[in-house]
């Protein structure tokens, strides 16, 4: 088996640089909503920590981060709408954030 020769990567093409995607209004939507679910999380629920998130224990703290997250999705629905986006449009930029 022969070794071919690879021509010289520059110091861009190695460290991978590239030009982030700009930031629109819907990705700051979608990323307020996972902060603040996350931070209501933490004040309610006492269960475990999954994949840096922490659990629900109970019936009654999955019931109140549920409502939260519902309400809260409610407000950035209204927000993104007023923005002119349609509630397809935050939930593609919600999918896309995590």
């Amino acid at each position: 088996m022969s070794v071919g020769y690879a021509a010289p990567i520059d110091a861009a093409q190695f460290f991978g640089e590239f030009t982030p995607a700009p930031v629109t209004p819907l990705d700051d939507l979608a990323r307020e909503y996972y902060e603040r679910t996350e931070a209501y999380d933490r004040t309610v629920c006492t269960g475990p920590i999954r994949d840096g998130s922490i659990m629900p224990a109970t019936a009654r703290e999955q019931s109140l981060i549920n409502r939260h997250a519902t309400d809260l999705l409610r407000e950035l629905r209204q927000r993104a709408e007023r923005l002119g986006y349609t509630r397809n449009d935050l939930r593609q930029a919600m999918r896309n954030y995590k």
